[in-house]
């Protein structure tokens, strides 16, 4: 018998592991199934009101949807349109089963949307956010009952003027490295131009990000990016739907790849921590050079684990929404070059210097810009509750135990409450003129950052931040598309313009 070197029977032992795992997770997939058919199929009839759905499972098409498939999300938006009135939405949509087998409806329609945000205990999130929390832990976006209510307390004066005009100088600072690469990379260039997309906008929403929670220390901004870009897909959600947290175990970058680039996250902000604590470095420090991980530490006697849910909340989501906002806004403003005039102008009107904190409520027309950008494009364009009471809509009783998704992107785009909803007109969000002279149709008509005691914390924070990067580039380039129009919106963790490409001109001013 030949021998078998050291290397050929690790090897070999791999291989099985690899075929065994294989089987394994054939058996769950197979056994999740039969459980999640025969719960639906039990529950069917309660359903029988509910008007009929296009396809099985319609969702899987918006997370299925990528950038290399470029597949839209508007595809799914248009089969929930009225067929009667096409520029306005079926108020209750079916959209079948999800991977558990529970009952998937939507909502449409601004009044329900009101009643189910404005009652946590009745109507809590839905076990989708079990999948955050699989990567964030159970900071104040994840958690729920006593600890959220004692986290949000205890997280509300981290975003207040004060801590905004802080983070103002960590924004602008970035901004404008930014704003200096791109001219260098012009002055290199043949036709005096540049080119960004949408990773390189996320990076320095990253940066912005990790600047503002961990300005004292040496954090690897370049690996974080990576790490949130794999975090950030489409196989993730779906597998940690159809396995549940086995799927943190599967042998692949989307399963075991993900837990161990959270493990890494999770090591370097504790590793950070400890030392703080050990320094005792924030003890002389003051307000303005502390960072988030100081004020985090300093709150109450929050313990180090909660401190790290919330850091990597901070970090993964913080920049991956603003990040989607900041691409939208320069994707409609090449578009609508207009718009971008009236923005340069405004602008300019500053005296063409640096963007101060001071400067930001000038900034009027930007603002209407962003709010329109964020009705037509929300970067959060549903959220998921589940129903621990019936719901009743339109003369639909829904029973105890459905999903259902609020779908905010539907009652931006109907017409019932947006005269032209198709159209992009920033106009209408400015005082004294046709669109804001009228009341909004609903108070929940605009959702752009949820509504009710969950509304996200973080929204001014977020509006500041777009503000500055929007302003800082305009100030010193034009920009228009890098080509012919090839952006879809897709889904993954928010709604992103796949396949975004831009080119930037300096200003002659």
């Amino acid at each position: 018998m030949t021998d078998l070197k050291a290397s050929d029977l690790v090897w070999a032992t791999a291989k099985c592991a690899v075929v065994i795992g294989a089987g394994s997770v054939s058996a769950c997939v197979v056994g999740q199934c039969v459980c999640s058919v025969t719960r639906y199929l039990m529950r069917n009839r309660e359903y029988k009101d509910l008007p009929p759905r296009k396809g099985l499972m319609p969702f899987v098409r918006a997370f299925a949807s990528g950038e290399s498939k470029g597949q839209s999300i508007d595809g799914l938006l248009d089969d929930w349109r009225d067929p009667d009135h096409p520029d306005q939405f079926l108020e209750v949509v079916d959209i079948g089963p999800d991977f558990a087998g529970r009952r998937l409806v939507g909502l449409n329609q601004p009044a329900a949307i009101a009643e189910v945000l404005a009652d946590q205990d009745k109507y809590p999130k839905a076990p989708l956010i079990e999948t955050l929390v699989e990567i964030a832990g159970y900071g104040l976006a994840t958690s729920s009952g006593a600890l959220w209510h004692r986290q949000r307390k205890l997280l509300s004066p981290l975003f207040h003027f004060g801590a905004l005009r802080v983070a103002h100088k960590f924004m602008a600072r970035n901004a404008d490295r930014l704003v200096q690469q791109l001219l260098d990379d012009a002055a290199k260039s043949a036709d005096g131009t540049a080119t960004i997309n949408r990773h390189q906008i996320s990076d320095l929403m990253l940066r912005i990000v990790v600047d503002a929670a961990f300005s004292r220390c040496d954090f690897d901004v370049e690996w974080f990016s990576w790490a949130c870009q794999k975090i950030d897909n489409p196989m993730y959600w779906l597998g940690r739907q159809v396995l549940g947290h086995a799927w943190m175990y599967v042998p692949l970058p989307s399963g075991l790849g993900i837990q161990i680039l959270v493990k890494r996250m999770r090591r370097r902000i504790m590793c950070e921590i400890a030392h703080r604590r050990g320094a005792g470095a924030a003890a002389g420090l003051s307000v303005d050079t502390k960072d988030l991980l100081d004020e985090l530490m300093a709150v109450g006697d929050m313990p180090d684990r909660q401190i790290v849910d919330e850091a990597l909340i901070f970090l993964i989501a913080g920049h991956d929404t603003t990040s989607n906002l900041v691409a939208w806004t320069l994707y409609f403003l090449s578009k609508h070059q207009d718009v971008q005039g009236k923005v340069q102008s405004e602008i300019d009107d500053l005296g063409g210097r640096p963007i101060t904190f001071d400067d930001l409520p000038k900034l009027e027309y930007l603002r209407c810009v962003l709010k329109e950008v964020s009705r037509v494009r929300p970067v959060v364009p549903f959220l998921e509750r589940l129903l621990k009471v019936p719901l009743e809509v339109n003369g639909i009783t829904l029973p105890k135990g459905t999903i259902v998704w609020l779908n905010f992107m539907a009652v931006h785009h109907d017409a019932r409450y947006w005269p032209a909803p198709s159209v992009f007109r920033p106009e209408r969000w400015m005082e004294g003129t046709e669109g804001t002279s009228q009341p909004m149709a609903h108070s929940h008509a605009f959702l752009p950052f949820g509504a009710g005691p969950r509304n996200c914390i973080g929204q001014k924070f977020a509006m500041q931040e777009a503000q500055v990067v929007i302003a800082s580039v305009l100030r010193s380039f034009s920009v228009s598309l890098d080509g012919e129009d090839r952006v879809v919106p897709v889904l993954a963790l928010n709604i992103a313009p796949a396949n975004l490409a831009l080119r930037v001109r300096k200003r002659r001013t």
